[in-house]
């Protein structure tokens, strides 16, 4: 062994101070760096794991509120219908109160309007044999110029008109 020694020229002391060194080193290194290293890693893997599990609960989270979205849609679409259809029957039954409002507006219109036309009918009427006994009036009393008797004859023309 020491011709080995020899022969690569190695010195224990040296070997030892080096071994030294080297332990030194390590632990400086063990302390400073590899396990403020570790624990940043072991963070940085407890937070990508958390990540991931946040991610999965906001995946969860996103189904159960995509259904809910979709029954809430549906049961809005579902109300909407039945409004719509509520307005429609209530528009049909609208339309036909007025209908029916403006028909009888309208019988009344023209009930009213033929009571009008026979009062007026009766008036002309009633202004034509005044007018027509008027004028049989004059007419007898030129014919009968002659005769004493006028208020004998507007009171026999006005009887005679009477009785039709």
């Amino acid at each position: 062994m020491d011709s080995l020694i020899e022969t690569f020229h190695i010195d224990w002391k040296l070997m030892l101070a080096q071994g030294v060194n080297f332990t030194v080193v390590l632990i400086v290194l063990w302390r400073f760096a590899l396990r403020p290293l570790k624990k940043l890693m072991d963070e940085r893997a407890k937070t990508v794991e958390q990540g991931f599990l946040d991610a999965e609960a906001s995946k969860r989270i996103l189904l159960d509120t995509k259904g809910e979205y979709d029954a809430i849609v549906l049961n809005a679409r579902k109300e909407a219908q039945s409004i719509i259809e509520s307005a429609k029957k209530s528009a049909a039954d609208e339309a036909a109160r007025m209908v029916a409002q403006a028909t009888d507006l309208s019988a009344a219109t023209i009930a009213q309007g033929k009571a009008d036309l026979a009062v007026e009918r009766q008036r002309m009427v009633a202004e034509a044999k005044s007018e027509l006994a008027d004028m049989i009036v004059t007419a007898t009393e030129r014919v009968l110029e002659d005769m004493p008797m006028k208020s004998i004859d507007r009171a026999l023309v006005d009887k005679a008109l009477a009785k039709k």
